[in-house]
């Protein structure tokens, strides 16, 4: 299904891959000199946070020229999809976890996450998507949303019909549909491109995604 038309004149893939490949510089820039001074735990925490402020102002500007999407607060459609997260984002994730979770949040987080594993553990590696709820999910609402991966903050839908269908979906290998156009799949790719590189200056293996 299409994305709608929203009419005016758009910038080219082109354009915003080049606007893109200029921005991923200035951050891995921006990394460069920051963990040539500092690689503690902190130093990373406060650079992901520049980089998170950096990636949330590309995506409005991608949302301003190609539409406005329909997810809304409460919405957790996405949220019960495999994410992949660099060790930087991971590091956010856990300070975050660490700063804002009460005793009981945080152990009640261990057991979601213990019964995720469980669950998802046969599909490990496997590009098979299941349906299990992410265990940083409460009762419909993101607990880290200030610090989530750059795959939850770049996700975006123009009809939340199709989310709907994907999540009741019966079949193990049915992939939730990409709505994006080839513009904004373009912009996202150096983009994405980009923030690996940046990690990868805190270390080989920063750049790597995980499960």
């Amino acid at each position: 299904m299409s994305p709608p038309s929203h009419g005016g004149e758009f910038a080219s893939p082109h354009d915003l891959t080049s606007k893109h490949e200029r921005v991923a510089k200035l951050t891995h820039e921006l990394a460069s000199a920051s963990l040539s001074r500092d690689r503690s735990v902190p130093r990373l925490v406060a650079l992901m946070r520049k980089v998170d402020s950096i990636v949330d102002h590309e995506i409005e500007e991608a949302h301003k020229a190609f539409g406005e999407p329909v997810c809304r607060a409460g919405c957790d459609l996405c949220c019960h999809r495999g994410v992949r997260a660099t060790i930087p984002e991971v590091v956010l994730a856990a300070d975050y976890v660490a700063s804002h979770f009460d005793p009981q949040e945080h152990q009640a987080f261990i057991e979601r996450t213990r019964q995720y594993v469980q669950a998802t553990a046969a599909r490990r590696g496997s590009d098979v998507q299941g349906r299990e709820a992410c265990p940083l999910l409460v009762a419909g609402r993101c607990t880290i949303y200030e610090a989530r991966p750059l795959l939850c903050r770049a996700a975006a839908s123009r009809d939340i019909g199709i989310c709907r269908s994907w999540n009741a979906g019966h079949g193990a290998n049915v992939s939730l549909p990409e709505l994006a156009t080839d513009r904004e799949v373009a912009a996202g790719a150096a983009l994405g491109a980009g923030v690996s590189r940046l990690f990868s200056s805190a270390g080989p293996t920063m750049g790597q995604a995980y499960d």
